[in-house]
């Protein structure tokens, strides 16, 4: 497919045309009154964001007919998520063409990834204990510090309800395919809680193909199981006073194909046992949650452990097993004042990250400590915000980053705003420290993002465009001769989001991103992002027991590397564009039961994201649930 073709389809919404998902999203209304807290870390309505900013709802995670995060996000403006093999596999997540270690990603709050690789293990977590997404994109270091380059995405889990509620659920697919959960919620008195456990096992399909390596291709199914629970309790011990503790327990098992030392591989051997990483997510949290002075000044004070951690088991190698584990420790206190219409925010972050490993280290932990500012303003029709951090990070020494943004309100339905942004990124402890495909020389990443945007928001119709640009200089690339080093990249782009009611019924939703991520020494585009790309949805409810949908995804050509078997060079290769159909559907069966069935690649449709890796046919899911 012409890269140029999603940024056509984008220049006829205006007139007709309508793209999912808009500055915020619901499936059944065009609501702009929905809160979010990720943009500034306080609570702010969508309206007056001035951040490039998307809210999934509970609502539209049940209707989407997605079946997990990175199929859920791939309908958001502005991101691109893909799996290297399958369901669990490695998950990768561009936003706005940065790459997974250039973006937040948060668990309630709580940062979710891996000081060894950088990234967050998302294809881990299930969409049966998530009760809302937000997405922020653009820099956000001067809030969130180190890693914020392209931006932030919070995951919120499930929570305690007012009164007692119980679900759950079982489902059953393609490819072998079986979902359970089970979960209750209430209060008691002053005490809140909630539970909730899911399983998901699938057998999978071949993680590569042909096309990769021949030490490594083995066409085998290679299946996923992940066991997931959530907990949370709160306690309101006086009024405004509450105490909170959650926790987050994740255990999968992955199969895949594992570096041979022959290429023997097919056939499969007659003794041959299966490549597996099993994983554990797990993050524990408390927090004191107080208000100082009623309606004026709130205060936070939150501890929490994570870990992340995974370990290889190899056929060939079945006395090297491999594992990575990395724990972060986190404190933060944030104190949050409001005086008319000047809302205003201090924090304090402690944050230090340790690694234990097969691999040794030459060094296996490091310190963060930040501190941090920021207010917003409305007076009339004009809008203001600013923020500014400092992080004093023990192997870097210190980093100031900042933002400034303003918005002028033309109508009540038409407004605008332009911000300028400064970020960084600390390199990795692979990057720095493991053997042989490292550099402790390296230094941070350094980002200036500047955008500017339009929203015109009448009663039945939403239009959000945006226009942005993101220098990094010192971007952190690995090079042929096994190395990594320091290089400069610009990414620039326009997006452009539109939600329309047509009618009680009908909803029509799209978005399309046309981006330039290049490299500023080789003139190339970076592996792994299309130039343009985008949804064409809609939505049909014919009365409140019946939700169909349709969605188009579209993604124009992009560019992939792997190296030869036989010179061990870098070879660069084009990924061709491609479009996939999806539907679904969702009937209420009773107040407290319903069911859903969904048809994902309805054509089987063929296409490639990482070069030797496969990817997964048409495939059908059908759920039931209960809820009461």
């Amino acid at each position: 497919m012409n890269q140029l073709s999603v940024l056509s389809l984008s220049l006829l919404l205006p007139t007709g045309f309508v793209f999912a998902q808009s500055t915020t999203s619901t499936t059944t209304t065009l609501d702009n009154n929905d809160v979010i807290v990720t943009a500034t870390r306080t609570a702010q309505k969508v309206s007056n964001a001035l951040s490039d900013v998307s809210v999934i709802t509970q609502s539209d995670i049940q209707n989407s007919g997605s079946r997990s995060v990175s199929d859920l996000l791939n309908k958001v403006t502005g991101v691109e998520t893909f799996s290297s093999g399958g369901r669990g596999k490695a998950t990768n997540l561009f936003l706005r063409g940065t790459s997974s270690e250039q973006s937040i990603v948060l668990v309630d709050g709580v940062r979710l990834f891996s000081a060894t690789t950088g990234s967050a293990a998302i294809q881990h977590i299930p969409l049966e204990q998530i009760d809302r997404i937000e997405v922020v994109r653009g820099s956000t270091s001067s809030i969130y510090g180190a890693d914020a380059i392209g931006g932030v995405i919070q995951i919120f889990t499930k929570k305690p309800s007012n009164t007692h509620t119980q679900s759950a659920s079982i489902g059953i697919g393609s490819q072998n395919t079986y979902e359970a959960s089970a979960g209750a919620s209430g209060k008691w008195n002053k005490l809140g809680y909630q539970a909730m456990v899911s399983h998901d096992y699938t057998g999978g399909f071949s993680t590569t193909n042909k096309d990769a390596s021949a030490y490594v291709y083995n066409p085998d199914n290679d299946g996923y199981r992940n066991t997931t629970f959530t907990g949370k309790l709160d306690y309101e011990w006086l009024k405004g006073q509450t105490i909170k503790a959650s926790a987050y327990i994740g255990k999968s098992k992955s199969e895949y194909d594992a570096y041979k030392f022959s290429m023997a591989y097919p056939p499969i051997p007659a003794d041959y046992k299966q490549d597996e990483e099993h994983s554990k997510l797990t993050q524990f949290t408390v927090e004191s949650s107080n208000t100082l002075i009623d309606e004026h000044l709130f205060s936070s004070l939150k501890y929490s452990k994570s870990q992340d951690k995974s370990k290889s088991f190899e056929s060939e190698r079945p006395d090297n097993t491999g594992f990575f584990n990395t724990t972060t420790d986190n404190v933060s206190w944030i104190l949050n004042g409001k005086i008319n219409t000047i809302n205003a925010i201090f924090g304090l972050d402690w944050l230090r990250s340790k690694v234990d490993s097969s691999t040794i280290y030459e060094k296996d932990s490091r310190d963060n400590k930040a501190v941090f500012i920021g207010a917003d303003w409305q007076y009339k029709n004009h809008l203001l915000e600013g923020s500014a951090r400092y992080d004093d990070n023990e192997q870097f020494g210190s980093a100031r980053t900042g933002r400034i943004a303003y918005g002028y309100k033309f109508t009540p339905t038409l407004s605008a705003r332009a911000s300028y942004a400064t970020g960084f990124r600390a390199p990795t402890f692979n990057q720095l420290y493991y053997p042989g495909w490292s550099n402790p020389d390296l230094k941070p990443e350094k980002s200036h993002n500047t955008e500017i945007g339009l929203t015109y928001h009448p009663e039945k119709l939403k239009i959000d465009w945006v226009a942005f640009r993101n220098s990094i200089d010192n971007l952190i690339q690995y090079q042929n001769n096994h190395t990594v080093t320091n290089n400069k990249v610009k990414i620039k782009g326009t997006s452009l989001s539109v939600a329309a009611s047509l009618s009680d019924s009908v909803i029509l939703k799209a978005n399309a991103t046309y981006q330039d991520p290049i490299d500023k020494n080789t003139n190339q585009v970076l592996n792994r992002r299309s130039r343009a790309f985008g949804n064409i949805g809609v939505d049909y409810l014919p009365n409140e027991d019946w939700t169909l949908n349709a969605n188009v995804y579209i993604k124009g050509k992009g560019y992939d590397s792997y190296s030869d078997d036989m010179t061990w060079q870098t070879v660069s290769v084009r990924n061709a564009g491609y479009a996939t159909l999806d539907l679904g559907v969702r009937y209420q069966m009773t107040p407290s039961i319903s069911t859903s069935f969904t048809v994902e690649n309805l054509f089987d449709k063929g296409y490639t994201n990482a070069y030797g890796y496969n990817t997964s046919g048409q495939s059908v899911f059908w759920r039931i649930s209960y809820q009461n």
